[in-house]
């Protein structure tokens, strides 16, 4: 039916020399989506058609070679639909491509492969009709997304590591059965939970019971709870699953750029690399004797961002607290306000400023004293240069 009424349209909408230009094919769809409302109204009596009648109910427009309007253009004036949606997907895959080729059909599991491939390399976009106003689609397309979508489970996720006590390249696939392995790229300070680690799963699961490693620190670290984050919101988990986005409450020695893996099988991956600062400001308690209040609360904001420093200049004695630019700043002085009820003053640092010698002196200095007997005498010449 769906065919059907795409033929309709294509009917029914103007062309210019045999090929539907870009904007109309664009608008060809919203006409598409009326007839099949039209019809739906006919028959249902309702105001839309929920979608459905296809396993891939997806438009695909095969960019391989072609813009977007052309990929269009290409699916829309040809009343084979199916057929041109299984060559875009054989085009994804060369082995698919020359199977098509001899024996001219494919099946479904071939189908789904090029299908998965294509849009894991870009060459095919997947573009499904949904209303964000009204959320019609919204639940098929995600039942879409989790049941025709690329993801490690298909051929495997590997990420790159070395083995921290020979050095060896380690590789990890993104399997459950797989040593347990995992990233930490962001931590929170949070004033109430404390430090909270967002890691993801590279290989294997975690649950409560699960010995973690942190290779880089050489320590053992407890795992007091799993989260995931929703929002503001903490929803506790029992275990996660390898690809699974997590967050554990409380590590002591894992910092942001950290791996934990199992004892085991240790493997460490590539830490991440932050720019160094470009802008230095002088940092103040903003009241008097609330100094270790906001030094305190920059350490753990510097826990949460490792591109802030903080140092001492030995020359002005001042704290400078620093960053990739005074916005940035301004955002770790209003974090401090409002994390930790600590407010601080930035300045602009002292310049340690400096005498030299610009050009080469002589001077002669002599001691005379007679006070009875042998007297005192003394000429001294010091030259500066």
């Amino acid at each position: 039916e769906q065919a059907a009424v795409a033929a309709e349209a294509v009917d029914a909408h103007p062309r210019t020399g045999g090929l539907i230009e870009r904007d109309a094919a664009l608008d060809l769809g919203d006409r598409q989506t009326q007839l099949l409302t039209d019809r739906g109204r006919e028959r249902r009596g309702v105001d839309h058609v929920p979608p459905g009648g296809g396993d891939i109910e997806l438009i695909l427009c095969a960019l391989g070679g072609h813009g977007a309007g052309d990929a269009v253009n290409a699916a829309v004036t040809q009343r084979g639909n199916a057929d041109v949606r299984v060559r875009a997907l054989a085009a994804a895959d060369d082995e698919l491509m020359m199977k098509y080729l001899d024996e001219g059909e494919l099946n479904y599991d071939e189908i789904l492969q090029g299908f998965r491939k294509g849009m894991k390399d870009g060459s095919i976009v997947p573009v499904v009709a949904v209303s964000a106003a009204t959320g019609v689609g919204i639940a098929r397309m995600l039942d879409l997304m989790a049941k025709y979508f690329p993801s490690p489970a298909h051929n495997g996720l590997y990420w790159a590591g070395k083995d921290p006590r020979t050095g060896e390249e380690i590789t990890r696939i993104c399997k459950d059965d797989q040593p347990f392995s995992a990233f930490v790229y962001k931590t929170i300070a949070d004033p109430f939970v404390g430090k909270l680690s967002l890691f993801r799963i590279f290989s294997g699961m975690l649950s409560g019971q699960t010995t973690l490693y942190n290779p880089g620190k050489d320590k053992t670290e407890k795992c007091g709870g799993i989260y995931i984050l929703r929002g503001k919101k903490q929803v506790v988990k029992e275990s996660l699953h390898a690809g699974d986005i997590g967050a554990m409450a409380k590590l002591q020695y894992t910092s942001t750029g950290d791996t934990l893996c199992d004892p085991a099988n240790p493997v460490i991956y590539p830490p991440i690399e932050y720019p160094k600062p470009c802008i230095s400001k002088a940092v103040y308690a903003a009241k008097q004797g609330e100094e270790d209040k906001v030094f305190s609360g920059l350490q753990r904001l510097m826990e949460e961002d490792p591109s802030v420093t903080l140092s001492k200049d030995p020359e002005t004695m001042e704290t400078l607290l620093s960053g990739q630019g005074e916005m940035h700043l301004d955002v770790i002085r209003s974090k401090l306000a409002s994390k930790f009820g600590a407010n601080c003053v930035l300045k602009d640092p002292k310049i340690p400023y400096r005498e030299t010698i610009r050009k080469a002196v002589k001077v002669q200095g002599r001691h005379k004293k007679q006070t009875g007997g042998h007297g005192q005498f003394g000429d001294v010449w010091i030259e500066f240069s």
